[in-house]
C-alpha cells in the first residue's frame, strides 16, 4: 500500500512520458514474470499499479502531441545547425 500510495504521488506531477512509459514496461515486464513463475496472486496488484500510470501516461502523451501542433515553426531562430543542449 505504501508503494502505491508513493507512486500515485509521483505519477500526480509527472509530465515526462518516458519515465511514465518505462514504468508501465517494468510492470508489464514483472507481471509476465510471475506468469512465467506460476505466481497469479499478483495480478490485481499489478494491475492496480497500471490503472494509476495508464490515465496519467495518456493524458501527458496528449498535451505532447497538442504542443507539436500549435507549435509555430515562424517563430524559431533561423539558425538550423546543430547545437550542443
Amino acid at each position: 500500500m505504501c508503494f502505491q500510495k508513493n507512486l500515485e504521488t509521483f505519477v500526480q506531477d509527472c509530465y515526462d512520458t518516458i519515465a511514465l512509459f518505462l514504468c508501465l514496461h517494468l510492470i508489464l515486464r514483472y507481471q509476465m514474470m510471475c506468469h512465467k513463475r506460476a505466481v497469479p496472486a499478483l495480478d490485481h496488484y499489478w494491475d492496480s499499479l497500471q490503472s494509476l500510470i495508464w490515465p496519467r501516461f495518456e493524458y501527458v502523451f496528449r498535451l505532447n502531441i497538442q504542443s507539436i501542433k500549435d507549435c509555430d515553426p515562424t517563430k524559431f531562430s533561423k539558425e538550423m545547425g546543430p547545437h550542443y543542449v
